[in-house]
């Protein structure tokens, strides 16, 4: 029997747990976690991991801390409920900064997931080290915590992954996971839609930023010397021969952010204003994460409503629409907006422009950043589709203008109906 590999030419990883299981002899419920895959660094080194027939459908997945620390396995459980308080989750860039030729512990794939940044073990080891230190057992990482080739999961997963985070502490990897960012690498963490759920949906407390320490940068001396900044000592992991791993909580990184002339991992005041404002609970609060999304991107449209629409209280079934269905997910959205709630702000003219048409065929709907993966939203919208500078986004966005109000029962493409009418 040859050796299975990818499309792409790597060796799957071996599943060394010894009690195998099908998906399809699981029982459907169980109160312990089930551990479904176990392999060691040594063999997860340079191959692809792929859990596909080991997953059953529609469960929660995390990596046990322990066993990566301390055993240097790769063990993945799967759960039937979040372990609320037990756990970290990732936020991080499918393609972060820059990789050198050179990785310490190598790196690994994942089966459907290929498209992203290969994961360094380094990192990984960083991250599950952050985890400990916060005191939680488990890690949900989407890549793996997700069937990739399966679409009915991967469905499941975004309607529970506002709770996912909701329930974690959030660790930010801005650099991605193929290395960990310096404070003065342009990352494109504020430019991702996924991104922004993920730091406002746990506590303000429960969000941190994972990064390389180089206390020589501007970076590290500003966030010292800000009496308003909790200064406390940042923990490094012991151990590392190459650079320092440290955190801080996302707080402190954006404060830094509005107030200084520094732009930590690429963020300026205008991402660092409206995630402050958004971050906070009460009025404006809806306000602000609507321009934080209108300031974002995604490789799929959908994924620009989907990833927000907790916020506002709809939830919409992601098997309902094709990847590029931003029409139609939008419309959705609209509908259950007038439905839920007597002010609908994503309706209101933006600042002083007295008409504002911000999408060709729904014109009530924000024109959102164009589709990109690696590239940052604020370099492809310098201005949005109606004229407004990004600028303008970040200090007088909604002004003094009235928030609509009403309903919206049925769409009808108008615009086309009566152009169609007019060459008639």
């Amino acid at each position: 029997m040859g050796i299975h590999r990818t499309k792409f030419g790597r060796e799957i990883a071996k599943n060394e747990h010894g009690r195998q299981q099908s998906r399809h002899d699981r029982a459907d419920t169980n109160d312990e976690p089930n551990l479904i895959f176990s392999c060691s660094i040594t063999e997860l080194s340079g191959k692809c991991l792929d859990i596909t027939p080991y997953a059953s459908p529609c469960r929660f997945r995390m990596l046990s801390c322990l066993s990566l620390e301390h055993e240097n396995r790769l063990d993945v459980f799967e759960f039937d409920q979040l372990p609320s308080g037990e756990y970290c989750a990732v936020s991080y860039v499918w393609r972060g900064v820059p990789v050198p030729d050179y990785v310490d512990s190598g790196t690994f794939t994942v089966r459907g997931a290929e498209d992203g940044d290969p994961t360094s073990l380094d990192v990984l080891r960083d991250i599950v080290w952050v985890a400990g230190e916060e005191g939680k057992k488990y890690l949900w990482l989407d890549r793996i915590g997700i069937v990739q080739s399966d679409k009915s999961d991967k469905a499941w997963q975004i309607i529970q992954m506002f709770n996912i985070y909701k329930e974690s502490t959030c660790i930010i990897v801005p650099g991605g996971l193929g290395r960990l960012a310096f404070s003065n690498d342009d990352t494109t963490w504020m430019d991702r839609a996924w991104t922004l759920q993920e730091a406002l949906a746990p506590k303000r407390d429960d969000a941190i930023v994972l990064y390389s320490q180089n206390p020589s940068l501007q970076f590290e001396t500003h966030v010292a010397s800000l009496s308003f900044i909790d200064t406390r000592e940042k923990p490094l992991r012991s151990g590392r021969t190459s650079v320092l791993a440290a955190y801080m909580t996302l707080d402190d990184v954006l404060t830094v952010a509005k107030y200084s002339i520094h732009r930590p991992f690429g963020f300026n005041q205008a991402h660092a204003q409206p995630l402050i404002g958004a971050r906070i609970t009460g009025v404006g609060q809806r306000q602000a994460i609507w321009q934080c999304a209108l300031m974002r991107t995604s490789s799929r449209p959908v994924d620009m409503i989907f990833s927000v629409m907790h916020f506002f209280g709809i939830l919409l079934n992601p098997k309902e629409f094709e990847d590029d269905d931003r029409l139609g997910v939008t419309v959705r959205f609209a509908q259950g907006s007038w439905k839920t709630h007597e002010r609908v702000y994503w309706t209101t003219r933006t600042i002083g422009y007295a008409r504002c048409i911000l999408w060709r065929r729904l014109n009530k709907c924000p024109h959102f950043p164009m589709f990109a993966t690696r590239s940052k939203s604020v370099s492809v919208v310098q201005r949005l589709s109606f004229g407004v500078p990004l600028e303008v986004l970040e200090n007088d966005w909604m002004g003094d203008f009235p928030v609509c109000s009403g309903g919206m029962r049925y769409f009808v493409d108008a615009t086309y109906a009566a152009m169609k009418m007019l060459t008639e």
